[in-house]
């Protein structure tokens, strides 16, 4: 029971928490797959899982192709610490073309222009640990470091803030990308729980407090 039941306990629990990222949905998916298939091309494994194990999979694929897939596939890549890692050698579009054609089409639905050729240097450079982003390697192992003394998992936005310009902090083509879709909370939770808050924090005694107040009081 454990073993089939664990991976639908943790997915739930990394998909419905309070700030749950669109990159983070699609490795869970990913996960979950490997998991069950590793389950289902197990000898051992008793007869009566199969169908179940069967299901869940085609449950998983039906939902992946239904899905808007650019959305989940441009934050893993943008997201230093993936880039293509989790995808197989196999797909055909993990190239700096294909996830140039990939961002570029992505950049025509949020800002409605023609992707800057900007960005297309910045990919090639993004994914190759090269120009502005050679020391990429050494900003993850200290973020990956510091979230672990603070026992959390690291933001891959603080990635990017850590490399930011500081006398011209504009965000470059790639991060404007990479802010816009690594900043998208994919669940309601985060609001569901904002909007429990303000109702403790909204009472007849405290019916004058100004919203700034009662939104510190709610992030608190």
């Amino acid at each position: 029971i454990k073993k089939h039941l664990e991976p639908l306990a943790l997915a739930a629990n990394i998909t419905q928490a309070t700030y749950c990222r669109l990159d983070q949905v699609l490795i869970t998916f990913g996960i979950l797959f490997s998991k069950f298939s590793s389950i289902l091309n197990t000898p051992n494994d008793p007869t009566d899982c199969v169908p179940l194990m069967r299901a869940t999979l085609k449950s998983i694929e039906k939902r992946c192709e239904k899905s808007d897939q650019d959305i989940f596939i441009a934050p893993v890549i943008l997201n230093p610490l993936y880039k293509a890692s989790p995808f197989s050698s196999s797909v055909k579009f993990m190239t700096a073309t294909g996830v140039w054609e990939l961002c570029s089409r992505l950049w025509m639905r949020f800002y409605k222009e023609e992707a800057p050729i900007q960005l297309y240097r910045e990919l090639v450079s993004y994914l190759s640990n090269q120009d502005r982003y050679g020391k990429l390697p050494d900003h993850i192992r200290r973020e990956t470091a510091l979230a672990a003394s603070e026992n959390k998992s690291v933001n891959p936005m603080s990635i990017y803030i850590a490399m930011t310009n500081l006398v011209n902090p504009l965000p470059t083509p790639l991060e404007r990308l990479a802010r816009h879709q690594l900043t998208v909370s994919a669940n309601s939770a985060s609001c569901e729980r904002l909007f429990s808050a303000f109702g403790l924090i909204l009472t007849r005694l405290r019916s004058r407090m100004s919203i700034k107040s009662m939104t510190d009081l709610a992030e608190l």
